[in-house]
C-alpha cells in the first residue's frame, strides 16, 4: 500500500498538465500512488494522461464525465490507497521534494501538515530555498483561527499544501457544485484533527 496518494483533478489544461505530473513522479519520495481524474477534458488531456499510465505503474487514471472540481476529488478520495492524502491542481506544481518533507513531519499526533505556496506563471522562474523553516504544531481548533487571519488565510483554507491522514475523510467529502469548495471542507477538517 502507498503511503501518500496524489490527487489531481483535470479538465482542459494540456498546456501545463505534463509539467504538474512530471513534479510529481521526480518525487524524492517514491512510495506514492498518483491518481489522475481526467473531468470530461475535450482537450488532449485524456490521451497525454493514458500515456502517463503506459510510463508509470504508480500512476491510477480515472475518466469520468465533467462533474467539476469537488466531484473529481471525491472520485480520487474513493479510490485513494495511501496513508495519507496529498491534493495537486493540473495546473500546479510542487517542490520535488515535497512529499519527502511534509512526510517527514508526521507523528502519531499529527493528522495534517501544511506548508507555503508560491503563485507562478513559469516553473523555470521559481527560486525555491532548500533551507527547511522552522517547524511548529497547534491543535486543530487553533488552525482554525487562523482562517481569520489576512496573512494565513488562503495557506490554510485551501487543499493544496498540505498532506492529510486519510482518514479525516471518513465522513467528509468536497460539496458538489460549489465554488470554493474547499473553503466549505477545509475548516470543517482542521477543527476535527489533530
Amino acid at each position: 500500500m502507498p503511503k501518500i496518494s496524489v490527487i489531481v483533478p483535470i479538465y482542459n489544461i494540456e498546456d501545463c498538465i505534463c509539467e504538474c505530473i512530471d513534479s510529481i513522479l521526480n518525487q524524492s519520495f517514491n512510495d506514492i500512488e498518483v491518481i489522475l481524474v481526467n473531468d470530461g477534458s475535450t482537450d488532449s488531456c485524456p490521451e497525454i494522461v493514458d500515456k502517463y499510465a503506459t510510463l508509470d505503474s504508480r500512476i491510477v487514471v480515472i475518466h469520468k464525465e465533467n462533474g467539476g472540481l469537488s466531484e473529481a476529488r471525491n472520485y480520487g478520495l474513493d479510490i485513494a490507497k495511501g496513508e495519507f492524502i496529498v491534493f495537486v491542481d493540473g495546473d500546479d506544481a510542487i517542490h520535488p521534494e515535497f512529499c519527502e518533507r511534509m512526510i517527514g513531519e508526521v507523528d502519531d499526533d499529527i493528522d495534517i501538515v501544511i506548508c507555503n505556496l508560491i503563485r507562478f506563471t513559469k516553473l523555470e522562474d521559481v527560486v525555491i530555498s532548500n533551507e527547511k523553516n522552522k517547524s511548529f504544531s497547534m491543535s486543530g481548533r487553533e488552525a482554525c483561527k487562523n482562517l481569520y487571519e489576512v496573512r494565513y488565510a488562503l495557506i490554510y483554507v485551501v487543499a493544496c499544501a498540505k498532506l492529510f491522514r486519510k482518514k479525516l475523510f471518513d465522513l467528509h467529502r468536497f460539496p458538489l457544485g460549489l465554488i470554493h469548495e474547499d473553503a466549505y471542507l477545509i475548516p470543517k477538517i482542521l477543527y476535527e484533527s489533530r
